[in-house]
């Protein structure tokens, strides 16, 4: 497959998966909210919300990090 089919592949799939993405959650939250209950939903947020912002955390200190070593 040319670079040409595979990007205009992997936009369209890009742009199906937010959407997608967004109605599992608005289906899903009223069933684990139900299941684990309001504080611990808080919890549950609370925790994957800190766990992506070390992902990006991560991300960016490893491409700084990347940069800046060789330079040394």
């Amino acid at each position: 497959m040319d670079k040409g089919r595979r990007l205009i592949t992997n936009t369209l799939f890009n742009v199906i998966q937010n959407p997608l993405d967004i109605l599992v959650q608005v289906f899903l939250t009223p069933f684990i909210v139900g299941t684990l209950g309001k504080s611990a939903y808080g919890i549950w947020t609370l925790t994957g919300s800190t766990l992506s912002y070390i992902a990006e955390l991560r991300a960016g200190l490893n491409s700084a990090v990347s940069y800046h070593v060789p330079r040394l």
